[in-house]
C-alpha cells in the first residue's frame, strides 16, 4: 500500500515536470533562436535541426513514459477491481450470516 502511494506521488511529480517542460522549453528555444538569428551567430538550418532533435528526443521519451504510466494505471485499476470484487463477495457472505442469525432468533 505504501509503495502504491509513493508510486502515485512520483507519477504526479512527473506529470508536473512534463507540464513545466512543455510550458518552458518552446518559448525559451524560440527566444534563444531568435536572438541567435538576429545577431547572425548561427544559421537557420542549424537551429532547425537542433529543434528537430530536441523535439524527437522529448517525443520519444514522453511516449515511453506514457506507455509505462498507462501500464501502471491499468495494473492498479485491475488490482482495485479485484479487491472490490472480493469485498463484495465477503459482504454477501456477511449478509447471509446476518439473515441466518435473524431467522434463528
Amino acid at each position: 500500500m505504501k509503495f502504491t502511494i509513493l508510486k502515485n506521488d512520483n507519477i504526479n511529480k512527473q506529470v508536473e515536470r512534463w507540464e513545466l517542460f512543455a510550458k518552458l522549453v518552446p518559448p525559451f528555444f524560440l527566444f534563444g533562436s531568435f536572438i541567435l538569428l538576429v545577431f547572425d551567430l548561427i544559421q537557420f538550418d542549424k537551429i532547425f535541426y537542433a529543434g528537430l532533435f530536441v523535439f524527437a528526443i522529448s517525443s520519444v521519451t514522453w511516449w515511453f513514459w506514457s506507455l509505462f504510466t498507462v501500464r501502471y494505471i491499468l495494473k492498479l485499476m485491475n488490482k482495485t477491481t479485484n479487491t472490490l470484487i472480493e469485498t463484495k463477495e465477503e459482504l454477501a457472505l456477511i449478509r447471509k450470516e446476518v439473515v441466518k442469525l435473524q431467522e434463528d432468533e
